[in-house]
């Protein structure tokens, strides 16, 4: 691999210590007990409007987890190809992008027949899109990697990315090895066009709206996290608009819309506003420090699964609207995700996925067989089993 097709933590550290004002990267002022951010005057890694992408396992940039022009009770099967899935399930415009056990697939999503194949033959075990690009963990040495949307062509590698925090448009916001840093990396390039350093270790959760980034990270004391935090970062003059302590977790949930961050930590979903961190509401929860969930928001609901039940909650005042009990929700149940007026909700155990009216949370139809991992497009839910990938509508 030549310098030029990686991506080097030489690189991203070499950038946070020469931000200055008049070079590429904008003002920094790190501090040793505190964040500092970097940020490229071109950069532009934030969503535009990309109607209907489902770039990753939460959506869009915004990371909701819904789709409001979503698939009315897709129950028939219209494709389904023989696959074994490994991880993630992406769709962009008119092509589905499949993580497998032998590479990424991008399959026409009407028909499900082959667009390209990955020739590396490698397992997937993160898969995102920001629309031109098709971003994946691969391998034994999870080696992160950028290929071309339409062909599969490989772009660039960055060796030291771990995983992605968030696909953006133009590029993606991608957790370093070093676990206290993550950057922004081009989607065309691989280089890095923003930095993100913080006291706290963990791998960062992020959402993003027109104007700013959020990101949460957890702070580890020994063998245990204690409080977390969530900040903005202001991309018009490289800064941290603002930061708040949330509580004690191993990873925050995020999600951003309508003015409102959306953080979830081990004891209580957070309600904050956009423009100061301030806090609008609060609610408890009991999933507990190990597991982290994450909320699907609509224009006035907020869904989250908790331990034993799904619960709707008031947008604007956190205010409970309906809820569903264990017992009606599948095995080992996954984050929900909202297509149109129903609530889907997967399994992490290969279950059956449950669906439910979002305005009452009564039953609604929903795919038969055995899924795990969803996609949604404007008339069609996508889902994979432990063999297989479909279309239903």
């Amino acid at each position: 691999m030549s310098p030029s097709d990686s991506v080097s933590r030489r690189t991203v550290l070499a950038s946070l210590a020469a931000a200055t004002t008049d070079g590429c990267l904008g003002p920094l002022s790190p501090s040793p007990s505190g964040p500092a951010v970097s940020w490229s005057g071109d950069c532009g890694l934030l969503p535009s409007s990309r109607p209907g992408v489902w770039g990753w396992e939460r959506g869009g940039p915004s990371a909701t987890a819904s789709l409001p022009s979503g698939p009315t009770a897709p129950t028939e099967e219209t494709w389904r190809r023989d696959v074994e899935p490994s991880g993630g399930l992406v769709r962009a415009g008119s092509t589905l992008f499949v993580g497998t056990r032998d590479g990424v697939l991008a399959l026409d999503s009407a028909s499900g027949e082959t667009v390209w194949r990955d020739t590396r033959e490698s397992r997937i075990r993160e898969l995102a899109i920001d629309g031109d690009a098709v971003y994946a963990v691969r391998g034994p040495d999870d080696t992160f990697v950028a290929l071309d949307a339409e062909t599969g062509e490989e772009r660039w590698t960055a060796d030291e990315a771990t995983g992605v925090a968030l696909p953006l448009d133009g590029g993606v916001f991608a957790d370093w090895d070093d676990s206290a840093l993550a950057a922004g990396l081009d989607g065309a390039t691989g280089e890095q066009c923003l930095s993100y350093s913080h006291e706290r270790g963990g791998r960062l959760s992020a959402a993003a709206d027109e104007s700013r980034l959020y990101v949460s990270s957890v702070r580890h004391g020994g063998d245990s996290p204690t409080n977390s935090y969530v900040a903005a970062l202001d991309p018009s003059n490289a800064s941290i608009g603002w930061r708040t302590e949330v509580g004690i977790t191993l990873e925050v949930g995020l999600a951003v819309r309508d003015g409102t961050v959306y953080a979830v930590d081990s004891e209580q979903l957070h309600a904050l506003s956009t423009t100061d961190g301030s806090t609008e509401w609060t609610v408890p929860h009991d999933l507990g420090h190990e597991s982290s969930g994450s909320p699907a928001v609509t224009d006035d609901r907020v869904f989250f699964r908790d331990a034993d039940r799904l619960v709707a909650f008031d947008a604007a005042t956190g205010d409970e609207r309906w809820s569903v009990a264990e017992a009606s929700l599948p095995d080992d149940s996954a984050n929900p995700v909202v297509a149109g007026d129903a609530v889907y909700v997967p399994s992490d155990d290969h279950d059956r996925v449950r669906g439910f009216d979002a305005a009452t949370g009564d039953p609604v139809e929903a795919p038969g067989p055995i899924l795990s991992t969803v996609a949604l497009g404007p008339d069609a839910l996508y889902a994979t089993d432990r063999h297989a990938v479909g279309r239903f509508e």
